[in-house]
């Protein structure tokens, strides 16, 4: 399982974390506010997207 999940710094607020051992090779991102985070996530099977 270690290897499922890697996590790369963009710049100094923003992470994307990706399952590249996952079917649909799912990459999120992590954006980091002053105030708040969000994250967001792509599907690289449909190239749907999803913010929460």
């Amino acid at each position: 399982m270690e290897d499922w999940f890697t996590i790369d710094r963009i710049d100094k607020d923003t992470y994307s974390i990706s399952e590249y051992r996952h079917w649909e090779e799912t990459h999120c991102y992590l954006l980091n506010g002053s105030e708040r985070s969000r994250r967001a996530a792509l599907s690289q099977s449909d190239g749907t997207t999803e913010g929460g």
